[in-house]
């Protein structure tokens, strides 16, 4: 499961370095966030990766195809047992970034979603973390 992450976040963070950063501005769409990345969690949980893809930048899309998703959502669920619900939501800035964090209960553990967004909302990053 570690190596997973590990490889979520490796690809993510090549693409977010590979898009360049740009200066984002926290509350530009803070709900359009939180719902891009609901859905994201919705599709994860009803096994629709093409759809998980929809509002990926180009670059995350060109790297993180469907089946790496789900594969790394498999693995999670593996780990983690099936997932039951939304704990928490939190937004964060990071290194000019806007980010969405879900906390999911899961049946056996906890996992956190989160999403990381281009100044036009587009997912730069996507990770799930323990």
């Amino acid at each position: 499961m570690k190596r997973f992450i590990l490889l979520l976040s490796i690809i993510a963070l090549a693409f977010t370095l590979y898009a360049g950063k740009s200066n984002l501005h926290p509350g530009n769409d803070e709900e359009s966030r939180k719902k891009i990345t609901n859905e994201i969690l919705n599709n994860l949980v009803s096994e629709k990766y093409d759809d998980v893809r929809k509002d990926f930048h180009s670059s995350l899309k060109a790297g993180l195809p469907a089946e790496k998703i789900a594969e790394v959502w498999k693995s999670t669920i593996d780990v983690n047992g099936p997932f039951e619900k939304v704990l928490s939501t939190t937004m964060a800035t990071v290194q000019g970034f806007n980010q969405v964090k879900l906390r999911c209960k899961f049946k056996n553990e906890n996992a956190t979603l989160e999403a990381t967004f281009t100044e036009d909302d587009r997912v730069i990053g996507l990770y799930i973390k323990p």
